[in-house]
C-alpha cells in the first residue's frame, strides 16, 4: 500500500483526499529520506504512520516539493502524482485551520 495525503479542516474534516494505490509517493519519500539534508521536511513523513503538517510547516513544505517534483519529471505517474498532492498542500499553506496529513500503511 502507499501512502495517502488529505487535506483536513481544523475539525479533521477530510476536505480533499489523493490516494495512493500504486504506492507512487513512497519512491519519493524515499528519495527525500536518502536525502534529508536537501529534503528536512519532506524527509520526516512516516511512511507507516500519520504525518501532519500546518500552514506554516506546509509553506516549508512546497520548496521541497517542488525539488521531487523535478527530480522524479521523467517518470509521469510519480510526477502526476505528485504534483496532485502538491495542490493540496498549497492549499493548506496559503489558507488558515487546514492541515495536510500524509497516511502510511
Amino acid at each position: 500500500m502507499g501512502v495517502n495525503v488529505a487535506l483536513q479542516n481544523e475539525d479533521g474534516g477530510q476536505i480533499a483526499m489523493v490516494l495512493d494505490p500504486k504506492s507512487a509517493l513512497s519512491q519519493a519519500l524515499r528519495l527525500a529520506e536518502d536525502q534529508a539534508s536537501q529534503f528536512p521536511w519532506a524527509s520526516t513523513i512516516d511512511l507507516y504512520g500519520d504525518t501532519v503538517f500546518n500552514r506554516i510547516q506546509a509553506e516549508k513544505l512546497l520548496k521541497e516539493w517542488a525539488l521531487l517534483i523535478e527530480s522524479f519529471s521523467a517518470d509521469s505517474r510519480t510526477l502526476a502524482h505528485l504534483k496532485q498532492i502538491d495542490e493540496l498542500i498549497r492549499q493548506c499553506a496559503y489558507e488558515i485551520h487546514l492541515y495536510v496529513k500524509f497516511i502510511g500503511d
